[in-house]
This record gives structure tokens, C-alpha cells and sequence, in this order.
């Protein structure tokens, strides 16, 4: 560990320790209330030199007293009067409408260590060996956490920004700010040091909690453009700063403060109070710190969990979508923490293409992907499939038919193949060494959200024996309605004591989706004005999404109304439907951009599925197995994108326009044809910027980006 240099100690109203840092001097401040606050200073001094364990020890001996006057002492389950159902400043409530005693997290997690309290509850291997939480030490962890932040400064409505991948001490750093009467903010690893300028500005973060080396540089660069940070500790390994603390030295830190302090912070907490700020990815503009409370979290995950099944103290859940996301924070932490899973972190190697090795080691028995992810684990087995012998691939072909003839029968009456009987043999003697093979075979819920699922992919897993639950959701409202009963293109039913609104319907009877109810944020962080216009006096919020309702009550997504493409003719089209026609048609296509706003005709942009650098995870020349299968059944000898364009390859053009010409065969009218289409030299990836942090495609980016292309399809 490297020391600490020039420490400073000057007689004043405060004590002063100053902590250098090369030609930047850190501050440290231990105020008479006892909190230790680092700002930046330029001037160097080096009165006395101390290395970070006698920093650490001299903020441990410190006297703390905690200045903070709470304005109840009823909390954590407390519910403060409010007459409104949206509110956007830090302190504010808003009205719940509730049928039953809302729930703090704090009493959540609370109840499940009581119930559960040597059950595993997270787990991780490091240096080739799991270490595990039980219960117990979690909520230990986590209070210990909240002690160390209150030390270090940080006051009630504030935040604690956690940059890093999943780990126990994401969330446990997560969860330790709500305890202090904070709020916790999750940064997506991809961000670059503006993006989480923005953030941490926004947010008035207090301290930052950084995984790694290379985590902590983007928060060095910017800090000096931070005033309201006090403290940046990092989770995993020894810091190299001198000024930043470890893991251990924030445990040491709350270790040293009683837990009255803690328990005062504690019973100031309202249940219809900000705790968590989700910043939106900003796929349609800057990103807005979404305010989430107690009772939207707790009250969502325990709905999920009574619609799912889930098995108290039984399940395994494996964790690696970005938990700056709000799906992942309710589905792993929070219907984890119900239904007192273990939680298992996954590496971040899981993410280059060893995601089905973990799940082989870990047996989970729940697990939720966004599409891409399907898709991958679809092609891979595709690609296996290719290389078995005539008989095995004949005698998997005929378990999966039985498999998905069992299931559409459920709905669509038997079949020839779909007697139970059959379905057995096949799934006991077949089916379940493939899905032993995933690392699915403990899997009972399979959910899926951020966009839909083609039917190709969804048939595939059914025909596995496993279906997969599409959910909807935004940052805005987690968690709305999940299709437990497998009707294609359905999000499904909404989750009981929730209300949902067709605005504005046209003759189909697709509108804006509205939805109301307790799993709705509360506002947007310090925006009054886009706070009143995403939520009306009755308390229902504007998704911006289009969609209908069924017969059944059945929810379909058909579009965003902003992503609708107004032709030249004024007639409004839903560029998604189309897209995924085209993918369904044409198995070389990764992504689709459908083009057109206020032209002629449609045109569409397109990429192709190629391999992915294991280090970059950057979109290669090279053409992915199942792209190379496809040109060969067209004749077509190319093995790269480059193949494709150059000359162009007639073969494979031929293809696209008779796949075109099918996609053109449903459209429902004459402006819905697509009649150009343009090939792009690279797929999309989030380094490139055309998606998201969970895949989501960013239709304004690729706009921008492929202009040049798009004005080339309707020149002259």
C-alpha cells in the first residue's frame, strides 16, 4: 500500500488533514460533529507525512456526533401525508395508494435475515474460491456500510454513486446509503468520465464507490469538477491513490461508530421517499435521475415474486446485466432479497462469451437476459446442431418438435405430436441433457426484457422446455406486467393493484400506454417541468410507448411514439414491426434501422451478424457462423462483411431483395413497403455508440452517425 503523503494539521474551529496527491492536495476535513470531508486544495504542504492505515485510524478515533435534526422518528415503515402523486425535489413524498402495509427496504431485508438468517445470500469467486454472504452478514455488511458513509460525511437526501460491475459491494453500498437516509446511484461501467461527470454532478454525490483501477481514473479526472464529493473508495483491490480508501477501510470506519447513530438515520426514513436515483440511458437525450421509494421496490419484487413462484430460500439467481439498471436492481437484488435467493456475481468475462460456463457452475433457477442474449445462446446452439451426425441431429429435431407441439397446444388444442407421453421420452432422454449443457437445467423462470423477442427465438427456447417470460417495464415504473401464460407479442397481464390507460386510441385500438400505481417513480430528480409533463393529476405516467390491450387484458408494445416515422404522405408508421419481419426473414441481419420521417418512401438500414473481439467486445469483419450458413445455402461462398460489399456479392443482394419483397407482402398498406435498403460495413455495438448499456438500439445516434447514408437512399 503506498503511503499517504503531507498531512496537515492546522488549528482552527475545524481540524484540517491535508492528503497530497502529485500536483493536486486533498483535504480532509474532520469537522466537531466528527464527519471527515476530502476536498480539493492546490497549495502543498508537507508538515508530516502518515500512511492511509493512520489516516484511516485517526478518522476512527474520531468524535462523531451527528448534526443531522430528522423532522420524524417513526421510520423505516413510516408513510409521510402527501397529496401528490409526483414530486421531483430531494426530501419530497408522494401519495401511495396502497391496500396493505407498504414495506421499507430496510424491514425487507430485515425480514428476510430474520427468517432466513444462515441462508447464502450473495456469493462470488475470487482467486478461485466462492466467497459467500449468508443473511446474517449482509445486513450486517450493510449497516456497517451506512455507519461508514455517515463518518465520512454524507447527509440525508444525498447520494453514494457506485461505478463498477456487479459485486456484493455494489450492492451492499447500494442499499448502505438508503440505511444513512441517502440515496444510492448506479454508473454504467461503459460511461466515459463526462458521462459520469454528469451524473455525479447531478446527483450532488457525496462519496463514490469505484471497483478498480480503471474505474477510479474517469472519477480522478473529473473530481476537481465535483464539490460536493467527500470520499472515493474503492471495492476491489488496494487503492494506488493515496486519498482513496479500500473496502476494508470503510468497514473499518463504520465498525467504529455505534449503531445508534445508524438507528437515528434509520427511523427518519419514510417509505414515499426518494432512495434510489436510476439515471435513464439517455437514448432519447440527456439522461434524468429517476426518484424510485421504498414501497415502489419492495412492493414490485414482492407482486413479481407471487406471480413467478418463487420458492422462499430456495432459489439461485446469477447476476450480470448492469445493475445501474432498474430491471436488474429489481429482479437480482430486490425479488432476490423477498424471496431470500443467492445471489451469484457473476465475472465480467461473462459478457465476452463465457456466460453459458458460468451458468454450468452456478445452476441457477432463475435467470433473466435481454434479447441479445437469447439470440446468442440461440446461434450457438444452431451452430452445435450443425456439426452433430445425421442421427443425433435428426433425433434433437424430433424432441424439439414434440416439445413445441406440447406447448402450442396449451393454447392452440393438440396435435399429432403433442401427447404427453411423447413429450416425456423427449424431454427426460433428450431435452434435458441440452439444457444440462446451458447450465438451464435447474431454470424454471426465464424472463426477458428492454425489447422484444422474436417468435423464432421464443419457439426455440419453448422447444427446448423452456419458456421465456416477457416483462414490461421502464427505469420509470420497473416493473408492470410479465406474460406468464405465454401468448406471442404479449407483455402480458398487469401485476395486481396497478392501472393501466389506452390515451388517445385509434381504430386498431393502439394509444399511448399510461400507467398508474405504486411501481411509478415519483419524478424526475430536480426537474419540475418534465416531471408534470410525464405524469398527469390522476397520478398516471406517460410511457411514451404505443400499445393495445386484447380482449383478455393482455398487453401489446407496438412502438414509441417518438420513434414513429411521419412519411411525406402523413401517414404514421411503427418502424419496429417491420424491423423485426426483416430479421425473421433474413437470418444475416443483426439490426435494422427503418428510415423515412417526412420522405417519400421507406428505406431501411441494415447490419450483419458478425463475430465479437472477446477484448473489445467490438463487432469483427469476420461473419458469424449462422450468417456463413446462410450465404451458403444462397450459393453465396462469403466469409466476411467485406465479401458482402465489395463487388457487391449478387447472391447475396438477390436475397436481401427477395427478403424484402416478403417483409413488403404483410405491409398493410401501400406507404408501410419498404423500397430501398443500404448494407452498413459494421454491426452495432455500445463502443460505437448504437446501443445502450443493455442493447438498447439509440435510433437518434445511428440518425446522426448515418446521415451520409441515409441522404445517399434518397438522392436524386
Amino acid at each position: 500500500m503506498n503511503s499517504l503523503k503531507n498531512v496537515n494539521i492546522r488549528s482552527s474551529k475545524r481540524k484540517h488533514k491535508k492528503l497530497m496527491n502529485g500536483q493536486q492536495e486533498m483535504e480532509i476535513k474532520v469537522e466537531e460533529n466528527g464527519h471527515a470531508i476530502a476536498s480539493a486544495d492546490t497549495k502543498k504542504d508537507s508538515d508530516a507525512q502518515v500512511t492511509r492505515k493512520e489516516m484511516v485510524d485517526k478518522l476512527v478515533a474520531a468524535h462523531f456526533e451527528d448534526s443531522f435534526v430528522p423532522k420524524h422518528q417513526q421510520g423505516p415503515d413510516y408513510l409521510i401525508p402527501s397529496e401528490s402523486f409526483h414530486c421531483w425535489s430531494p426530501d419530497s413524498a408522494k401519495k401511495l395508494k396502497c391496500t396493505e402495509q407498504p414495506l421499507s427496504i430496510v424491514t425487507y431485508l430485515r425480514n428476510s435475515m430474520d427468517k432466513f438468517p444462515n441462508n447464502n445470500a450473495l456469493s462470488i469467486r475470487r482467486n478461485g474460491k466462492w466467497i459467500k454472504w449468508t443473511y446474517t452478514r449482509y445486513w450486517q455488511d450493510v449497516c456497517t456500510a451506512a455507519k461508514g458513509f455517515i463518518k465520512l460525511g454524507l447527509e440525508p437526501f444525498k447520494s453514494v454513486a457506485v461505478l463498477g460491475f456487479n459485486a456484493p459491494e455494489w450492492v451492499i453500498s447500494y442499499l448502505a446509503a438508503a440505511f444513512a437516509g441517502g440515496f444510492g446511484t448506479g454508473i454504467y461501467t461503459t460511461n466515459l468520465p463526462e458521462a459520469c461527470w454528469y451524473i455525479l454532478n447531478d446527483s450532488k454525490a457525496s462519496i463514490v464507490v469505484v471497483e478498480n483501477d480503471h474505474q477510479l481514473k474517469k472519477i480522478l479526472e473529473i473530481r476537481h469538477r465535483l464539490p460536493c464529493l467527500n470520499a472515493i473508495i474503492q471495492y476491489s483491490g488496494q487503492p494506488t491513490e493515496p486519498d482513496v480508501l479500500s473496502w476494508e477501510d470503510l468497514m473499518k470506519i463504520g465498525n467504529s461508530m455505534p449503531y445508534h447513530v445508524l438507528e437515528k438515520r434509520i427511523k427518519s426514513i419514510a417509505i414515499n421517499q426518494c432512495w434510489s436515483l436510476v439515471y435513464t440511458s439517455g437514448t432519447t437525450g440527456v439522461p434524468k435521475g429517476v426518484m424510485l421509494c421504498h414501497d415502489t421496490y419492495t412492493f414490485v419484487s414482492r407482486k413479481l415474486n407471487e406471480r413467478t413462484k418463487t420458492i422462499p430460500g430456495s432459489e439461485i439467481v446469477i447476476s450480470y446485466l448492469p445493475l445501474s439498471h432498474v430491471a436488474a436492481q429489481v429482479v437480482d437484488v430486490f425479488m432476490g432479497m423477498g424471496g431470500a435467493v443467492e445471489l451469484c456475481f457473476a465475472p465480467p468475462e461473462v459478457l465476452k462469451g463465457s456466460l453459458v460456463d458460468f451458468l454450468k457452475e452456478v445452476q441457477p433457477t432463475r435467470f433473466l437476459g435481454v434479447p441479445r442474449v437469447y439470440e446468442k445462446i440461440h446461434e450457438k446452439i444452431l451452430e452445435a446442431e450443425e456439426s452433430m451426425k445425421s442421427v443425433k441431429k435428426s433425433l434433437f429435431a424430433w424432441a424439439r418438435h414434440v416439445a413445441l407441439a406440447n406447448h402450442t397446444c396449451k393454447t392452440n388444442g393438440p396435435s399429432a405430436l403433442s401427447s404427453a407421453f411423447l413429450f416425456q421420452v423427449a424431454n427426460r432422454t433428450i431435452l434435458r441433457k441440452v439444457r444440462e449443457a446451458l447450465g438451464f437445467h435447474n431454470v424454471v423462470v426465464c424472463a426477458s426484457g428492454a425489447a422484444p423477442l422474436s417468435r423464432e427465438v421464443l419457439d426455440f427456447f419453448q422447444s427446448l422446455n423452456l419458456t421465456i417470460f416477457e416483462t414490461y417495464g421502464l427505469s420509470e415504473c420497473c416493473a408492470h406486467s410479465i406474460n406468464t401464460d405465454g401468448r406471442f407479442g404479449s407483455c402480458g397481464t398487469i401485476l395486481p393493484e396497478l392501472e393501466a390507460k389506452i390515451v388517445n386510441p385509434d381504430a386498431d385500438g393502439n394509444g399511448e400506454i399510461c400507467i398508474g400505481g405504486r411501481n411509478i417513480l415519483m419524478g424526475y430528480f430536480n426537474q419540475k417541468e418534465k416531471t408534470e409533463e410525464a405524469i398527469d393529476a390522476e397520478g398516471f405516467f406517460h410511457t411514451g410507448d404505443i400499445g393495445c390491450f386484447d380482449n383478455d387484458k393482455f398487453l401489446y408494445v407496438t412502438g414509441r411514439i417518438k420513434e414513429l416515422i411521419i412519411t411525406a404522405g402523413g401517414e404514421n408508421v411503427a418502424p419496429l414491426p417491420i424491423e423485426e419481419r426483416f430479421k425473421a426473414h433474413l437470418p444475416i441481419i443483426s439490426n435494422c434501422v427503418l428510415v423515412g420521417d417526412k420522405k417519400k418512401f421507406l428505406s431501411i438500414l441494415l447490419t450483419l451478424k458478425t463475430l465479437i473481439d472477446t477484448n473489445t467486445l467490438e463487432p469483427k469483419d469476420e461473419l458469424a457462423p449462422i450468417s456463413i450458413k446462410w450465404c451458403q445455402s444462397i450459393g453465396s461462398d462469403a466469409k466476411c462483411v467485406k465479401d458482402v460489399l465489395q463487388g457487391p456479392d449478387s447472391k447475396i443482394m438477390s436475397a436481401i431483395e427477395e427478403g424484402m419483397k416478403k417483409v413488403n407482402q404483410d405491409a398493410i398498406s401501400r406507404a408501410q413497403k419498404v423500397q430501398k435498403w443500404f448494407i452498413l460495413c459494421k454491426d452495432f455495438s455500445i463502443a460505437g455508440g448504437e446501443l445502450g448499456p443493455t442493447l438498447k438500439l439509440k435510433r437518434s445516434v445511428v440518425m446522426n452517425k448515418y446521415k451520409q447514408e441515409i441522404d445517399a437512399l434518397y438522392a436524386g
